[in-house]
């Protein structure tokens, strides 16, 4: 896939948003992982996190300064409430 240099700082935000809605889907039907083990959670929100801290590298690496402050703000929350989402689902993991 060819990518302009002038799209390239736009990759960031894109990813962060398909990301985000990836997320939002999982959340909203929790009735399509029902029967299946948390730890398939925990797994998904690790991919996710991976996911973020690649669009986060993207982002740092653009010249475009208001792209790099969204890219940072914006993937690092996300990061951390991803985080957040991993260890209760591993903390309910546990102590089941």
């Amino acid at each position: 896939m060819f990518i302009a240099k002038t799209d390239k700082s736009i990759l960031s935000i894109v990813l962060t948003c398909a990301l985000l809605i990836a997320a939002i889907v999982f959340l909203s039907f929790p009735e399509l992982t029902q029967g299946v083990s948390l730890w398939i959670d925990v797994m998904f929100f690790s991919f996710l996190n991976v996911g973020l801290i690649v669009a986060l590298v993207i982002g740092i690496k653009t010249k475009n300064k208001s792209v790099m402050l969204f890219s940072i703000i914006i993937n690092s929350a996300l990061f951390v409430v991803g985080l957040f989402i991993i260890f209760v689902n591993i903390f309910v993991n546990v102590t089941i």
